[in-house]
């Protein structure tokens, strides 16, 4: 183009921008502002400055509302073996940025709103289940426990909170837990986990498909 004969100047600057692959992720936690974005921060400051990269935190209030790091370097270059390869000076020229967003799910529904109680307002299938928090400081504490417990009010006391999960609720965990044949504590936590992930990618998507439906933000 005759507006960047040499390679250099706000023209070709801007040229480049637009030839540029952006990969963009999201990932998504529900009440993650108050207490996973504060978990990870910490490790993420350490290797995002180990590798001379940029990540920003952006705060409301006493929350860590959004987590945005941006990685310049192609995914190509951290493949094994790739030193000193035709692939690898290829790869050196296309240094694609990489973007990933920690975004909390909580900011665009009411503060007094639950996961489970957004759950049940859309009628989804999948529900959120209950778990004896205070008992998970190891995985090995975890294996010990071959039941849920549900008579133990001790064992569901939440000492943070000062409450106990309903009985209701625990017994139909147990029949969860018997149903799906476990053999311990820790092969609930990870089904738990899954149904909470499960749950808040269903809830992510009626909020989505409202929203093209009626526009409604």
């Amino acid at each position: 183009s005759d507006l960047m004969p040499e390679k250099r100047g706000i023209f070709y600057n801007m040229y480049n921008r637009l030839c540029e692959i952006i990969f963009e992720s999201v990932l998504l936690a529900f009440n993650g502002s108050n207490y996973d974005n504060f978990l990870i921060c910490n490790s993420l400051i350490t290797i995002l400055s180990h590798l001379k990269q940029r990540i920003k935190i952006f705060k409301k209030g006493s929350s860590i509302s959004t987590i945005l790091l941006t990685i310049h370097k192609n995914i190509g270059r951290y493949t094994a073996n790739a030193m000193a390869t035709k692939y690898l000076k290829q790869t050196q020229k296309n240094k694609w940025p990489m973007k990933l967003y920690v975004k909390d799910v909580r900011n665009l529904v009411a503060a007094n709103m639950s996961l489970d109680k957004i759950g049940k307002l859309f009628n989804l299938e999948v529900s959120k289940l209950c778990f004896p928090y205070e008992q998970a400081t190891s995985i090995q504490k975890l294996k010990t426990f071959d039941s849920l417990r549900p008579s133990d009010e001790c064992f569901w006391k939440n000492t943070f909170s000062g409450r106990t999960v309903p009985l209701a609720a625990r017994l139909e965990a147990q029949i969860i837990f018997e149903q799906k044949g476990f053999c311990d504590l820790y092969q609930f936590s990870v089904f738990y986990l899954i149904q909470d992930c499960l749950l808040l990618h269903s809830v992510v998507l009626t909020l989505y498909t409202k929203y093209c439906e009626d526009s409604i933000n």
